[in-house]
């Protein structure tokens, strides 16, 4: 996730400089707040998964780490919400 982190904060760098118009730095905290909360939401139950001795790479979630998948199926929503908030900086730039 770094080199997404990296690109995103590559753009908001770079955006004012190339465009001359400037975003909105308001809505811009608001897309880092969600994205990166929306991020850990996704990959951090994966860390618990794999100490709980879950295998890697399988199609399916067994019993009991179906709540595990609904949690990050809700952060995987919210990262959409996320590139959404992104497209409107940009289209407002």
């Amino acid at each position: 996730m770094g080199a997404i982190y990296a690109l995103l904060a590559g753009f908001y760098y770079w955006v004012g400089k190339i465009t001359g118009y400037q975003y909105n730095e308001k809505w811009g905290l608001i897309h880092f707040s969600v994205f990166t909360i929306a991020i850990n939401i996704v990959f951090l139950p994966m860390h618990f998964l794999g100490i709980s001795g879950m295998p890697r790479r399988i199609p399916d979630f067994a019993d009991g780490y179906s709540s595990w998948n609904s949690i990050m199926t809700i952060g995987s929503f919210l990262t959409v919400i996320s590139i959404a908030i992104f497209v409107y900086v940009v289209s407002s730039t």
